[in-house]
């Protein structure tokens, strides 16, 4: 994950790699961009990061040269002989064809009792943000709603822990009240604004989708 890109999304999911056992995990994240998650992990899990640009491989690399760092397709990749503690998968499957192949191959490389920490664009949220715009030529993007995403993970045996939504936005249709200012503002004199926004991510408001899994001992 780029540092200055979506920063309250990754201060959250630090927060939920707390929860989970990384102190001398191995972790690999598929979509690493410049190893950022390498640099918060330090030296307490052993890292490897696969992103399909040399460029962010090499630069990562460079940063973090006590981690690992491959420049390759994820599903064109050979995986070494053992399999993962932790799969970090962060905001890329929206952007990847052939999805089910993906998290398929995703999750085999998980050891039984080791998790997946997932997150994605909630195609509700996104679907009403006025700065998105059409796919570029030959881009490819498909927003999973959560039954879909759900459902992709379970066909793998994976074992849903969590899935929620954070970071409450839009302005368009139902959000643009949701989220209004002058609605909002007096609302928080009466309950707590962390209160009002953790109630709006249970109902699916939140700009992404975290999930958390543990494929079956």
């Amino acid at each position: 994950m780029i540092e200055h890109k979506h920063s309250q999304l990754a201060a959250h999911l630090m927060t939920e790699l707390g929860t989970l056992p990384v102190a001398g995990a191995r972790v690999l994240e598929i979509g690493c961009d410049n190893g950022w998650f390498a640099g918060q992990l330090k030296a307490s899990a052993s890292y490897l990061g696969l992103d399909p640009s040399p460029e962010l491989m090499a630069e990562a690399q460079a940063r973090f040269p006590a981690a690992q760092f491959v420049a390759t397709d994820f599903l064109e990749w050979t995986p070494p002989d053992h399999l993962f503690d932790l799969v970090l998968f962060v905001d890329k499957i929206a952007h990847m064809p052939n999805q089910e192949s993906v998290i398929a191959k995703a999750v085999s490389l998980i050891k039984p009792g080791g998790h997946l920490l997932l997150t994605t664009e909630n195609p509700f949220v996104y679907a009403r943000m006025c700065w998105i715009r059409p796919p570029a030529e030959g881009q490819f993007r498909r927003w999973l709603k959560a039954r879909e995403l759900h459902a992709m993970l379970k066909q793998t045996g994976l074992e849903l822990l969590r899935s929620y939504t954070v970071l409450p936005t839009g302005e368009y249709g139902i959000l643009r009240f949701t989220n209004a200012r002058r609605l909002n503002e007096p609302l928080y004199r009466i309950i707590p604004e962390r209160l009002v926004t953790r109630a709006k991510e249970k109902v699916g408001l939140g700009q992404f989708r975290v999930v958390i899994g543990r494929r079956p001992k």
